[in-house]
């Protein structure tokens, strides 16, 4: 997790209702993170708003496949068969551009869940 510097007061409460099993599971958790289940629990909320960093490499990834793709899709339907020169091009691209386009994109859904939080 996140370094974190909390504050010396922390006023404001936000509850959760759960069932005995999913409680024990977050005492567990908190345990093992050798937290206190407040702090644990404080943490975990705030990193979800985030998004950690194996979804942008998974995202980078995913969107780099894809460009590979579409890409390849493209040469066949112009006509253009796929030689070991092209792929490599094609990879390379795909590679120097995976994390701009996850981040471009991370960039919109922030961008999204604040217009809609107004």
């Amino acid at each position: 997790m996140r370094a974190y510097i909390r504050p010396k007061q922390l006023p404001t409460i936000i509850g959760a209702r759960m069932s005995a099993d999913e409680a024990k599971r977050v005492r567990s958790y908190a345990s093992q993170a050798g937290l206190s289940v407040s702090e644990w629990t404080r943490r975990t909320l705030l990193e979800s708003a985030e998004c950690p960093p194996w979804a942008r490499l998974m995202l980078a990834e995913f969107l780099a496949l894809r460009s590979v793709v579409v890409d390849l899709q493209r040469d066949l339907i112009q006509g253009v068969n796929p030689s070991t020169e092209r792929v490599k091009a094609i990879l390379e691209v795909a590679e120097m551009r995976k994390f701009a386009l996850a981040d471009g994109r991370l960039a919109t859904l922030r961008t999204v869940k604040e217009t809609k939080a107004k």
